[in-house]
């Protein structure tokens, strides 16, 4: 039933090598085992050895990897070298041995033995399956007895293992291979029912398996699919993938098979002998296979089947007599060892002579996709398109067969292909292969490009023959002629298409907004025109786009006159003007910035943020910004955005005079708008005036504050020439008590004579004097803070009328005479301290030089041991040993006192020293901000005045 559902082929060529069984084989000694390493293939045999074969088939080297029990297991790692065997006896746990292989320039093939284990096992079971990890981190063994035993460990430098059962069933083992999955190792395992992983990387305890699948396969029907990294499984019906995910796509085979490998694209199938496929091969038959006691019958006829699952065909099918030990691919070549000791070698054809098979065949599709999927160039593909269209033509399908000749364009000789569809009238396929040959130009002639106008105008096809003359592939034929068809059709479009290929873009442009009144095509069509020309035409028509599309106008006199303009090659195909009335007020303005290079720092919170303008790319000097001046009548907000894109972008020489007239703006707008955005407007105009490039002159500024109504404007002006007396006058005459305060805060810190003139303001009125709250207490504080006049002072002030009270003052009264009460208890007391100091040292000085001094210390101060003579006595009571003195004797100094006393004369020579310093003393007295008397009695107590002698 498969030979039905697949086609089959023959890809591969056969022939038999013998094995050199009188170099390897002894009596009775079979093959047990085999797999490819090293560019080699290596053999495990029934006493121990293994064998190493080369590509020539023979015996390059042999060794004893195996005391006991022939070698039922072996893997090679690629990635390592590393080349894994296992010895099982059936009496004895399995032996697993790790060789490093090494294969030198002179052909020489060595085996180097790195570590030996047994694998433990509680009962002794023969081994189903055998896999290694690519990194040799985990090895996991399955027995016929359902048990899978992992063992880890560092097994290339023997530095220990640990093994543990990982899994156990009733069910035995029919399969199981190691896969990466993001990072981690996962060990997949088949049973007669199930398909099951287990996650092998995770270090101590290991989670029960994961069942993919209720149902499982034979012995040796899992394999490993290099390339895609998934599981393949066989069972009876189909093969079957298995990922991280679960089950993935399946290919539809039936019938009996007893092993699975797959190389590259193609999968390989074992099909047990003729003799057994009348019933399903069992496990207990593999098993008994696994300890010899089933024979092999010389006879049985097994079936080899390549199948390439992507293509779904049978690419060989290879039968043959006896077992089979391996399935191999090495040397390009896929190997099959059999049991009486031949390699059945199996080379794939080589491309063109596959090709060829299906040809004969008709199979183009699967042609298309073997060469595509074996990487061919775009020229043979072609050649596959162009004979496939052929078949194709010859069956009458020509619709398809136009589609493969499309594709084979470049493989065809047009001449042909036009002559076979004009016999037989198929203009519509003509039309198709003559609108693909001009996309391809090199191939178009003009007798193509006239053929395909005339087929056409045959099937009347308007929208396709205006298309064509629109492409640049139109341009073969007279433009003065269609021109001309075109007018006397009255075909606007077709007209103005027609004179933007002269050049003509003046009347382009009358055509647009003078005759057709498309704003929308004329304003695209203006930001294609050259820097000069879109000039010329923006001055003539650029009152009326301001008219009916303000906010795109603006955008472009801001691009042209900021250096930026750069004619596009296309018009914007996002772009659709909408003509309506132009926003009022605030809102209007913000709907222009997004159209602005820069964002203004002061522009308003509701305002989006505006995006940059693209540098210019294509160089020209723009014009003076005052010959746009004009257009902008009755449009204000654009004409303010206009201005801010100029002032921004620094155009030109012209900066004074658009700053200026930008300033002027803003006040105009603010005197148009309501209240709720004026303060706005006054914002935007007072940023000018902050920026420390305004050139406005003073006067001008002061006008049109003054004209505008504008007080931000005449403060600035006035706080720029630091005259802050007149601010605050100004303030003071209008009466308003809130600038008033607001004025001595900010100015207060660098005239401080303002406090005075704000305590006049504050009493001059009862009202002022109410509407300031605290404000008197406050400036009262600060007056006395910075001592700016005398407390009697300030109520000489306050008492010349009748509007501060008592009361109001109170707390500033009873604080002062508070602070001068205890200023005056502290110096009291200070000059009672010192008069006590005085009196007592006065004392001492009497009593040493009247009265005797008794010394009577025991110890010395230096060392304090016991006071022995010679002794040394100080009148300041300190006593030392003689010897512990570092002094001359003749002029002796108490250690102890001798630092004390050195600070006092420091500083009694400072003061002498500052009798004469008579500039500093003035310059401290100069320089004293506030309490000038507590300066001069600082060097009063320096002795600056004391007497000198003459």
């Amino acid at each position: 039933m498969a030979s039905k559902i697949w086609k089959t082929f023959t890809f591969f060529e056969t022939s038999t090598v013998k094995i050199p069984a009188d170099q390897i084989l002894a009596d009775g000694t079979r093959i047990t085992s085999a797999c490819t390493g090293m560019r080699h293939i290596l053999l495990g045999l029934s006493n121990g050895n293994m064998v190493a074969l080369s590509s020539k088939y023979s015996k390059s080297a042999i060794w004893k990897a195996h005391e006991h029990g022939p070698i039922t297991h072996a893997k090679y790692l690629e990635s390592r070298q590393i080349l894994v065997t296992v010895a099982e006896d059936l009496t004895s746990p399995p032996e697993m041995k790790v060789w490093a292989l090494k294969a030198s320039e002179k052909k020489t093939f060595s085996a180097q033995l790195q570590s030996t284990l047994r694998i433990n096992t509680q009962a002794i079971f023969p081994m189903t399956c055998f896999s290694v990890a690519k990194d040799l981190s985990d090895v996991a063994a399955a027995f016929a007895n359902g048990a899978i035993i992992l063992v880890r460990g560092d097994l290339v430098h023997d530095r220990g293992n640990r093994q543990r059962v990982i899994h156990e069933s009733d069910e035995p083992v029919t399969g199981m291979e190691f896969t990466e999955e993001s990072g981690s190792s996962t060990l997949y395992v088949t049973t007669p029912e199930r398909v099951m992983t287990i996650r092998t990387s995770i270090r101590g305890h290991i989670p029960p398996p994961r069942v993919l699948e209720t149902t499982g396969c034979a012995l040796g029907c899992l394999t490993l699919d290099e390339s895609s990294g998934n599981i393949l499984v066989a069972r009876d019906d189909a093969l079957y993938y298995y990922g991280p995910d679960g089950r993935g796509p399946c290919y539809a085979y039936e019938g009996s098979k007893s092993h699975i490998n797959s190389f590259g694209a193609y999968v390989i199938l074992l099909l047990p002998p003729q003799a057994a496929s009348s019933g399903p091969l069992g496990v207990a038959s593999s098993l008994r296979h696994l300890v010899g006691s089933r024979r092999e019958a010389p006879f049985e006829v097994s079936t080899l089947v390549v199948l390439d699952t992507d293509l779904q065909f049978i690419a060989h099918i290879e039968t043959f007599t006896g077992g089979v030990r391996g399935i191999l691919y090495e040397w390009g070549d896929i190997h099959i060892v059999t049991s009486d000791n031949k390699i059945i070698r199996l080379r794939e054809k080589p491309l063109p002579d596959r090709l060829q098979l299906l040809y004969q065949r008709d199979l183009y599709p699967t042609a298309l996709k073997l060469a595509q999927k074996s990487n061919v160039g775009m020229a043979d593909v072609n050649q596959i398109n162009s004979r496939y269209a052929d078949f194709l033509f010859s069956k009458g399908d020509y619709d398809n067969a136009m589609e493969q000749y499309l594709l084979a364009i470049k493989q065809t000789q047009p001449s042909q292909i036009i002559r076979k569809f004009l016999d037989i009238q198929r203009i519509p396929n003509l039309i198709q292969y003559l609108e693909e040959l001009h996309r391809h130009s090199e191939y178009v002639t003009i007798e193509h490009t006239t053929l395909l106008l005339n087929c056409y105008a045959k099937l009347k096809d308007v929208e396709k023959l205006e298309n064509f003359i629109r492409s640049d592939k139109g341009q073969r034929f007279d433009l003065n002629t269609v021109i001309s068809l075109c007018r006397q059709a009255s075909y606007f479009d077709q007209a103005v298409y027609l004179a933007r290929q002269n050049s003509e873009d003046d009347i382009v442009m009358d055509i647009f907004l003078g005759d057709m009144r498309d704003l929308d095509k004329g304003f695209k069509f203006l930001n294609t025109l050259e820097p000069l020309t879109m000039h010329r035409n923006l001055m003539k028509w650029g009152r009326l786009l301001l008219d009916e599309i303000p906010d795109k106008t603006t955008k472009l006199f801001i691009t042209y006159y900021t250096g930026q303009y750069n004619p596009r090659t296309e018009p914007s195909e996002d772009e659709s003007p909408e003509t309506q009335p132009p926003p009022t007020g605030l809102q209007g303005y913000a709907a222009l910035l997004p159209y602005l290079p820069l964002s203004m720092s002061n522009s308003a919170s509701a305002t989006p943020e505006p995006r940059a303008v693209e540098a210019p790319r294509s160089p020209y000097d723009p014009p003076l910004p005052q010959t746009a001046f004009s257009l902008f009548v009755d449009h204000p907000k654009e004409f303010v955005a206009f201005l801010e894109a100029l002032l921004l972008n620094r155009v030109g020489t012209a900066i004074p005079e658009v700053r200026s007239t930008l300033f002027e703006m803003y006040l105009h707008n603010a005197n148009e708008d309501s209240s709720e955005l004026r303060e706005s407007w006054h914002k935007m105009a007072k940023s000018i005036l902050e920026s420390s490039e305004s050139t406005i002159g003073i006067s001008e500024v002061l006008l049109l504050s003054h004209l505008c109504n504008y007080q931000d404007g005449t403060t600035m002006v006035r706080e720029d020439q630091q005259l802050f007396f007149d601010i605050f006058r100004s303030h003071t005459s209008s009466h308003n008590t809130a600038w008033v305060m607001d004025a001595l805060n900010k100015y207060g810190n660098e005239e401080p004579q303002l406090y005075l003139a704000a305590l006049a303001y504050l009493i001059s009125s009862p009202h002022i004097l109410q509407d300031s709250g605290d404000g008197l207490l406050r400036v009262l504080d600060v007056i006395e803070k910075e001592c700016l006049l005398a407390p009697l002072q300030v109520v000489q002030i306050l008492s010349k009328n009748g509007i501060a009270t008592v009361r109001m003052i109170r707390k500033y009264l009873s604080g002062m005479i508070e602070r001068e009460r205890l200023e005056i208890q502290q110096d009291q007391g200070f000059i009672n301290g010192y008069r006590r100091d005085t009196l007592m040292r006065k004392q001492e000085i009497a009593d040493l030089e009247s009265k005797p001094v008794v010394f009577q210390p025991n110890r010395c101060s230096f060392c304090g041991t016991s006071l022995e003579l010679p002794a040394v006595h100080f009148l300041c009571k300190h006593s030392f040993h003689q010897r512990c003195l570092n002094t001359p004797i003749d002029s002796p100094e108490c250690p102890t006192c001798a630092a004390g006393n050195a600070a006092i004369k420091a500083i009694r020579q400072a003061q002498e020293d500052a009798t004469d310093q008579f500039g500093l003393f003035k310059t401290a007295v100069e320089v004293a901000e506030r309490d000038r008397f507590a300066t001069i009695t600082d060097f009063f107590s320096r002795g600056i005045m004391k007497d000198r002698p003459i």
